[in-house]
């Protein structure tokens, strides 16, 4: 099977700043590895062996991390009783991303990303086995929760930018979009069968044992990334520090009106519509009085449309549809999400959750693969960097206003405001790509929000 032609628009930052964007025979060359005959496009960036050792490592990985992150949501609704709490504690994660993050995109760009991976990906199984045997002791408390939510998001502010940077050097460019969109499904699917093996195990022999499958899953993304074959050159000593650094990611994303744009619509959405998760134990137990294992069924739902969704992406990877997608997503998921807010049946809530995901995808899939087709290689921790900062930067905002709202009003009615204020920009979005699809002749490719 050929190969689609490449966009016609790619990396305009690297030609309007003058600089090649990657180094000569830093990345992965997708003609040096055939494609077998029997692959469907979807899937096509499983061609290259170090992208399938990722993939099927974080997938084994990211399976018991949403296990973990079910377990942890029950268990502290289930001791503090407290709406306000489960927002407050799950904003806590991300404020150690919002602090470090930065540092983590300047050390992805300076250092081998693989070690860096094998290191976070080390320190996540430790804070793992230790919340595993708190647990198993039946002496947890919440602030075992908080100290632990607080070292994750440590961790995780060096892991996100250099993860998110490390995939086109698996890949490289031409297979970058794809290698995105299976990320998603990746993700997503481990979304699907992470929270439902999470509830039966929760259910049938308590939650501590899905910390210990979490600890252990982390062998898998271990020996992925030990198994690589990655040419890695000494670490070059740095020619500025990291604050330069850092100021130097910051300016080109502030130079290019596309990508301010479309960060601030990606934290409009993780504000207003990312914080239903945080509210989803409440709408397990106190509306739908679902037991841990319908709780988990609810969450796999949302993973299930996620999935959906990313092999959708996966699909038009190579086709010219960025702006559509992002637009039509956007609105699918406000109005599923509002839909959702009044579901009276696990059955109603479930088919809202899915059409949700879809939305998601959609929207985030297309964005981060626009963001990371328009920068340098040299740049892209950094920009990966500032991308966490303000997907995982919204969450904190969105937690805590979900969990205020769903204390005055109720949860249903506060899922819905978020929906319409999603829906709000949703719409902006629709307008935008249809105004620019009569302005297409008369606009320069770098302006806009979306592409």
């Amino acid at each position: 099977m050929n190969n689609p032609p490449n966009p016609p628009e790619r990396n305009h930052a690297s030609a309007h700043l003058g600089e090649p964007p990657f180094a000569p025979g830093a990345l992965a060359n997708p003609s040096a590895t055939p494609r077998p005959t029997w692959l469907p496009s979807t899937l096509h960036s499983l061609r290259h062996r170090n992208y399938r050792l990722f993939f099927f490592g974080q997938l084994v990985s990211l399976i018991g991390s949403m296990m973990q992150g079910a377990a942890i949501n029950w268990l502290i609704y289930d001791l503090t009783d407290s709406k306000d709490q489960l927002g407050i504690i799950n904003a806590l994660r991300a404020a150690p991303i919002l602090l470090l993050t930065l540092v983590g995109g300047v050390m992805a760009d300076r250092h081998s990303k693989r070690r860096i991976l094998v290191i976070t990906q080390t320190s996540l199984m430790i804070i793992a086995f230790a919340l595993a045997g708190v647990v198993m002791m039946g002496i947890l408390q919440v602030w075992h929760i908080i100290v632990a939510t607080i070292l994750f998001g440590a961790v995780m502010a060096f892991d996100i930018p250099t993860r998110q940077a490390f995939v086109v050097e698996l890949v490289g460019e031409d297979d970058l979009a794809n290698a995105i969109a299976l990320n998603s499904s990746m993700f997503n699917l481990a979304n699907v069968l992470g929270p439902a093996a999470g509830g039966l195990v929760m259910a049938g022999v308590g939650a501590a044992w899905c910390f210990f499958f979490n600890a252990v899953s982390f062998l898998a993304v271990i020996a992925g990334l030990l198994m690589m074959r990655i040419g890695e050159k000494a670490d070059p000593r740095p020619a500025a520090s990291a604050f330069s650094e850092v100021a130097e990611g910051l300016s080109i994303v502030m130079r290019q009106r596309r990508l301010r744009s479309l960060l601030c619509f990606v934290a409009l959405m993780g504000v207003f519509g990312a914080s239903y998760n945080v509210l989803m134990p409440v709408f397990a137990k106190d509306i739908l009085r679902l037991t841990e294992r319908g709780y988990g069924m609810l969450l796999s739902a949302n993973g299930l449309g996620a999935v959906i969704g990313a092999l959708i992406v996966a699909t038009l990877a190579r086709t010219n549809n960025q702006s559509r997608l992002i637009a039509v997503g956007a609105v699918m998921f406000s109005a599923a999400l509002f839909l959702f807010g009044s579901a009276a049946s696990f059955l109603a809530a479930a088919m809202c959750l899915v059409t949700v995901g879809i939305g998601w995808i959609f929207m985030m899939s297309t964005a981060n693969s626009v963001v990371q087709n328009s920068v340098p290689h040299a740049i892209r921790g950094r920009v990966m960097a500032i991308w966490a900062l303000v997907f995982v930067g919204a969450m904190p905002l969105g937690s805590l206003e979900a969990g205020k709202l769903a204390t005055w009003h109720g949860a249903p009615m506060a899922v819905q405001i978020g929906a319409a204020i999603c829906g709000a920009g949703a719409l902006y979005a629709l307008y935008s790509v249809v105004f620019r699809r009569k302005m297409r002749g008369r606009l320069h490719p770098e302006t806009g929000a979306v592409e």
